[in-house]
């Protein structure tokens, strides 16, 4: 009798269960998974999500703001701070307004130019267009030419070119704008890659991270095919300084390159500024790599123990502003940090440096060098009084004083 009671209730159970479950039920029915979408750019914002600190060190560097849309208004609020245009804002050339423009190029550091409405640059045949940030004064850039932008292999994200005469496939349908771009500037995915399969699902897609210098090299470059040829063999000039964004062709040429020597990133972050290394997050020069890192012996690592103590770095003789990107401040200085470091000393000053008819750099032995006017005329005076405002050197008694730099103040003594 008990086992049939039991048998009764386990059947009315089974019963209520039955009763209470739906059509919708169905344990066989899977989960879709999401769609892994097809590989494409997903914008730095979606970098923020999870690699903030990163994404806010690139965000006060220069990488972003090669090329900015305007939308008809001042750009203020587009640029950090620190940054050259935020810092000293500025309006657009002479007898222009914003509605003129549809982008800015550059802005962040040295200069600023304008794309007007049709996607071709601002070049007027009469009147200036370059604004430098350095001295506060318009130039003229390509004054009176038809200047196409067609930059965008440096200067954007995704960049295709379109330069097929049909302006429907240009970016925002302008004729002279020859391509089109995912994101205006260097974002992220420039260096990373697309990455909306890895933001889609991160552990199973990674980013690949080329962090060699020849990969810096594809846009810090004018020798070779944008940076394409591994050998640059020429480090372009142009009116006694070296032109702008060379530095792997100059690093190609300097004792740097060699078996295992230092790469662009061992010295640099690539996400930080340089420009503005003293307010912007991060270090855009390694504050943990430094000269004597590397020259930790020998005459190399005595300079500070040397009369040129009292303030002179490395840098300030081994990478002086012998390139320029705007505009110089006098004939020994420009405005951008050459790479080359090693140091002729030669009494002929920058005649030595450059090929005879000035249009490159003059290279030995695939070598080239600094010439004693630009390494030490950012201190010191020339005899014509022009310099940094330091005592007045002849290149002959800067040659005869750079014969024992790195020599011990001790040593000399006790020669003596």
């Amino acid at each position: 009798m008990a086992n049939w009671k039991l048998l009764l209730l386990l059947l009315v159970v089974g019963l209520l269960a039955m009763a209470g479950c739906s059509d919708d039920c169905d344990e066989t029915d899977p989960v879709t998974p999401p769609t892994l979408p097809t590989l494409g750019y997903a914008g730095s914002a979606a970098c923020a999500i999870c690699h903030y600190d990163k994404h806010d060190m690139w965000k006060h560097s220069g990488h972003p703001y090669k090329l900015t849309k305007i939308n008809g208004e001042a750009p203020t609020g587009d640029f950090p701070d620190p940054s050259a245009y935020f810092n000293a804002p500025i309006e657009p050339p002479a007898g222009t307004t914003w509605d003129d423009f549809s982008y800015t190029i550059g802005g962040f550091g040295w200069k600023m130019r304008w794309i007007k409405n049709d996607g071709f640059i601002y070049t007027p045949t009469e009147g200036l267009n370059q604004w430098n940030f350095e001295n506060e004064t318009f130039t003229n850039y390509h004054a009176g030419e038809t200047k196409p932008y067609d930059c965008g292999a440096c200067h954007t994200t995704g960049w295709v070119d379109s330069d097929d005469g049909d302006a429907s496939n240009n970016q925002d349908g302008m004729e002279g704008f020859l391509g089109t771009f995912a994101e205006g500037g260097i974002g992220c995915e420039k260096c990373h890659g697309m990455g909306n399969q890895h933001v889609f699902e991160p552990n199973s897609y990674s980013m690949d991270i080329d962090d060699t210098s020849y990969f810096c090299g594809t846009c810090h470059t004018r020798g070779g095919d944008n940076g394409v040829t591994p050998a640059p063999e020429i480090i372009e000039a142009s009116g006694g300084f070296i032109k702008h964004h060379e530095q792997y062709d100059e690093w190609y040429n300097s004792p740097h390159n060699v078996s295992y020597g230092p790469q662009c990133n061992t010295c640099h972050d690539p996400h930080a500024s340089v420009k503005f290394d003293d307010g912007a997050p991060g270090d855009g020069v390694s504050v943990t790599t430094n000269c004597v890192s590397c020259h930790v012996t020998g005459s190399h690592a005595n300079i500070a123990e040397t009369t040129h103590g009292y303030g002179a770095t490395c840098v300030d003789c081994h990478m002086p502003d012998a390139s320029k990107s705007a505009i110089a401040n006098n004939i020994h200085d420009g405005d951008v940090s050459t790479h080359l470091w090693t140091i002729n000393t030669s009494v002929n000053g920058k005649v030595d440096m450059f090929t005879e008819d000035g249009t490159s750099v003059a290279l030995t032995d695939g070598r080239g060098a600094i010439t004693l006017d630009f390494a030490c005329y950012g201190c010191h005076n020339d005899p014509d009084g022009v310099g940094g405002g330091g005592s007045e050197k002849t290149l002959q008694e800067l040659h005869d004083r750079a014969a024992t730099m790195h020599v011990l103040v001790e040593t000399k003594m006790a020669v003596k």
